[in-house]
């Protein structure tokens, strides 16, 4: 990235006409213009808050993004990507059955595969899943952490006792 083409345009922001309207109940809508630029070379920009009030943003030199950039995508390796189908694989399953479920999100991930399996009518497979992830939980509950966890338990015994009136 040059530095003309990251100041390009922000010497052409200006703040145009609102066109607050008026409505139905009385009070004017905030409508909200675009910002204008107070030095190019900063990067700094005026703009109108909601309530009317100008604030001036603190500007990003053109060095600083492209080194946040570089750093972003070189050093971390840009986004983390999710591939379509993960929770299809056949390993994925036990994989977040042997993590850390002390932490909630391992959980709901553990819990997506159980409702993926309920809500695609799988219900012996269902089953299965509820018994090995109960026994997981079993492990934790003893540690005292039952009260931060009921829903979870509560939501796992209604997906266990649901497959087994339908698998019949």
């Amino acid at each position: 990235m040059t530095q003309d083409t990251a100041t390009l345009g922000l010497e052409d922001l200006h703040i145009g006409e609102t066109t607050a309207t008026t409505s139905s109940n009385g009070t004017p809508d905030q409508a909200v213009g675009r910002p204008v630029t107070v030095d190019a070379a900063t990067g700094e920009v005026l703009v109108r808050l909601a309530t009317g009030k100008q604030r001036v943003r603190k500007g990003q030199p053109p060095s600083e993004y492209a080194a946040q950039l570089a750093q972003f995508f070189g050093e971390e390796g840009g986004p983390a990507r999710t591939p379509v189908g993960w929770m299809a694989g056949s390993g994925a399953f036990d994989a977040a059955l042997e993590g850390d479920l002390s932490a909630k999100h391992s959980r709901l991930v553990l819990m997506g595969f159980v409702h993926r399996a309920y809500y695609g009518r799988q219900w012996e497979e269902c089953l299965e899943m509820c018994g090995r992830v109960r026994a997981r939980y079993a492990a934790m509950e003893s540690e005292g952490s039952k009260s931060r966890m009921k829903r979870e338990f509560d939501e796992l015994a209604y997906i266990e006792e649901s497959c087994r009136a339908r698998g019949q």
